[in-house]
């Protein structure tokens, strides 16, 4: 994920400063933890993928493909029932957790996770915002979670 988005890349899409981009991965998946000596939260993007080895028929395909935004929509699902407001934009984050338009194949996000398909690639991208900023600043969350659909947009036109 880091050489797929360079830490200036990342910071020339959404206007941001950092300085350090931290690898992780496995067989089907990287990661990347962006951040500064100042912001150690920072942001990070998670790409997992299927691969053929993974399915044996286009049904298990299909079912595996769904199943990388399962887990996203039952969080925010449960996020709705459990967090006063989390499901208008007029609650605690000024965003409504759900279905996100214009990203991938298909996008949700709640609590300020943004995750999101196209094809056989699931992506997460969390940018870690202030709390106090969120809670007091009604443009903050629309802003942030702005700032993670760029971020999946670049992410994904490269995949």
């Amino acid at each position: 994920m880091c050489a797929l988005m360079p830490k200036e890349e990342v910071n020339a899409s959404i206007g941001t400063s950092y300085t350090k981009a931290e690898a992780s991965g496995e067989r089907s998946s990287s990661s990347c933890h962006y951040s500064t000596e100042t912001d150690p939260t920072g942001l990070s993007l998670d790409l997992t993928w299927i691969q053929p080895s993974d399915y044996s028929s286009p049904a298990e395909h299909a079912a595996l493909q769904q199943a990388g935004l399962g887990g996203a929509k039952l969080g925010g699902k449960l996020e709705a029932g459990m967090v006063p407001g989390a499901a208008s934009p007029s609650g605690p984050l000024h965003i409504a957790s759900g279905p996100v338009e214009g990203v991938g194949d298909e996008a949700t996000q709640n609590m300020l996770l943004l995750t999101a398909r196209k094809g056989d690639y699931t992506l997460m991208v969390q940018i870690i915002a202030d709390v106090m900023k969120l809670m007091q600043d009604s443009t903050e969350g629309p802003h942030v979670l702005e700032q993670e659909k760029i971020l999946a947009r670049a992410v994904l036109s490269k995949v």
